[in-house]
């Protein structure tokens, strides 16, 4: 027989369930590209289809955008049985999350879960899973529930689209259940679960809910939100080991708060070393908004300081840069292609009297650097789109061996 305390946390349990569960539903995504090896790609890493959840009474859901990518129908199906469809409102691959929407909107309020806070949810803290693992909600039509903790809380730098801050967590998260919400004791939002993004770990990990909330505005607009700005530039130097030296930092920014300062070297991103600059720079710069950055730097000597001190900073990526309206936007009559996982963007096609044109770059040039950043698609897409007509633009090429910096400005596309 169970102990006493065993069972009334089991009937604890159990009510908790009953509470929330009625706004968790399943997703079953069929791709538009369902004959294609994208398509097929797609449905091996996820069989079960994923978890969403209602976040207000009037039919938006958050959930994992990598469930929803590349989505043609999305079918949401309630714990009791019923089916709807849903449409993609607007996703941030980097950001890692979408908000969908019922269509039609729902005839009558449906349950939703309230957004809490990552930022004040501890180490340690009690956190709750619901969800789909493994189709159960769509076999059985009950809603999964696993209890455990907050265990842990770091940066993921390495492969996949998101790269950020994430919850760890030891309460189950199993196929299927990708999408769903982290809860706190309380029963509101702390995380949306992702996919694993290691086989070799069975813990959990969870997108942290505040970063989300800074999202909002643009995924309600209809609008791709992109990276969020780090509040600082850098540059790769070599001693005996990759570093990044600080060469600016923006006035009023949350970098600037934190003590980060011209000449500082970042040696350790997100709790590892610097093992290549061009990684690192590139997961600096896709970081999403409200993720938070720790990194540790090496302060050079001062009068005041007899050697190089190592100084522990961590701060939060401020809001992405607003999106332009058309009439404002500008182009340096280039474009771009490469891959997301290697290093520089080449160029594709110049328009001969454009800005690049006119400097003398040329189809197979390779960007390396823009706005001192490393260069890749993603980043570039993101940077430019941010300009508007009259600015100028620090690029650095590459061709044939030989490297070139240039300073372009931004033309109206009626002038091309």
């Amino acid at each position: 027989m169970a102990s006493p305390a065993l069972f009334s946390s089991n009937q604890a349990l159990t009510r908790f369930h009953e509470k929330f569960s009625s706004a968790v539903v399943s997703l079953d995504v069929k791709s538009r590209r369902t004959g294609s090896l994208e398509g097929l790609l797609s449905r091996r890493r996820n069989p079960f289809g994923g978890t969403a959840f209602f976040i207000d009474p009037e039919g938006y859901l958050l959930t994992a955008s990598s469930i929803v990518e590349d989505a043609g129908r999305i079918e949401l199906t309630t714990a009791d049985g019923r089916t709807f469809q849903a449409g993609v409102v607007g996703a941030s691959p980097t950001g890692g999350v979408a908000l969908l929407r019922m269509v039609p909107p729902p005839s009558e309020p449906v349950k939703w879960l309230q957004l809490g806070s990552s930022g004040a949810t501890p180490v340690g803290a009690q956190a709750f899973t619901l969800g789909n693992p493994f189709g159960t909600l769509e076999r059985t039509g009950q809603v999964a529930v696993s209890r455990g903790i907050v265990s842990g809380r770091y940066q993921i730098h390495a492969s996949g689209r998101y790269k950020g801050e994430v919850l760890e967590t030891d309460a189950a998260v199993n196929p299927g259940a990708y999408g769903g919400p982290l809860l706190d004791e309380k029963g509101e939002v702390i995380g949306i679960l992702l996919e694993a993004y290691s086989y070799n770990r069975w813990l959990g990990t969870a997108l942290p809910i505040d970063q989300v909330k800074a999202l909002m505005p643009l995924l309600k607009s209809r609008k791709e939100p992109g990276p969020g700005e780090a509040g600082f530039v850098c540059e790769e130097r070599v001693i005996r080991r990759y570093r990044a030296r600080v060469t600016q930092v923006e006035k009023g920014s949350a970098a600037e708060k934190a003590g980060l300062k011209v000449g500082d070297e970042i040696v350790e991103f997100g709790g590892s070393e610097i093992e290549q600059y061009a990684s690192f720079s590139s997961a600096l710069y896709r970081l999403p908004a409200g993720s938070v950055v720790n990194i540790r730097v090496i302060r050079a000597r001062l009068a005041r300081i007899p050697e190089d001190k190592m100084v522990r900073l961590s701060f939060e990526v401020g809001p992405p840069g607003a999106i332009l309206p058309a009439a404002e936007r500008g182009t340096l009559g280039i474009r771009f292609a490469g891959d997301k996982g290697t290093p520089g963007a080449k160029v594709t096609w110049v328009a001969k009297d454009g800005a690049a044109g006119r400097a003398g770059i040329r189809p197979g040039d390779v960007l390396r650097l823009i706005e001192g950043k490393s260069a890749n698609p993603g980043l570039v897409k993101g940077i430019l789109g941010a300009k508007r007509v009259g600015d100028t633009v620090r690029l650095r090429f590459s061709r044939n061996g030989w490297k070139k910096e240039f300073r372009l400005r931004v033309r109206p596309f009626r002038r091309l």
